[in-house]
């Protein structure tokens, strides 16, 4: 019997008449060092920005294949992180989840690429979104970054995929990062 996930999905492609786009942009961080950090707030963060779009999108994906073959432009979208490439203070656990949907993203691609469904993974810089308000990173050191650069906001980040998604159907971007322009 199908999941929950699938069930919403297909109720989704019934009401929507077909799924021919999924966003991946859960996350969760919980900023902790490795010597010390609380496991249970490790494995929430791996459970929800690794786990859950691993889930999401295999319980879409039959969908997604559906609208590409019916030639609709199709694209899976995963929302990584600039930490997914360098490291991040306080943040070890969380980087690293992005450092996966990063390279899992590589991987859709590798599978999906000869059934027409595009794949991007979009690595936002500071971006001042309730991941960050309800983050304790709000320490000096981040009220410091914010003061020296303005960040991104969600509309940004969701202008970007706008865009992204609007290319014609033979032109793909794999991978995009994206920054405040003074964050270095």
């Amino acid at each position: 019997a199908p999941g929950v996930l699938e069930s919403a999905a297909r109720t989704a492609a019934l009401e929507l008449d077909g799924v021919d786009l999924l966003v991946n942009a859960a996350g969760v961080l919980a900023p902790s060092f490795l010597a010390d950090g609380p496991v249970d707030e490790w494995e929430r963060q791996i459970s929800v920005n690794v786990t859950g779009l691993l889930r999401l999108s295999r319980a879409v994906l039959p969908e997604l294949l559906k609208s590409a073959s019916a030639g609709a432009t199709t694209d899976l979208v995963n929302v990584s992180s600039v930490a997914a490439s360098q490291p991040e203070f306080g943040a070890a656990v969380y980087a690293s989840t992005k450092a996966a949907v990063t390279h899992l993203s590589r991987h859709f691609r590798l599978e999906l690429a000869a059934q027409n469904v595009r794949v991007t993974d979009v690595q936002p810089g500071m971006v001042e979104t309730e991941i960050r308000k309800n983050s304790e990173l709000g320490t000096a050191w981040e009220e410091d970054m914010k003061t020296r650069i303005t960040p991104l906001t969600a509309d940004d980040v969701a202008e970007l995929i706008a865009f992204t998604v609007t290319r014609p159907p033979h032109f793909n971007l794999p991978e995009i990062s994206v920054l405040p322009t003074r964050q270095t």
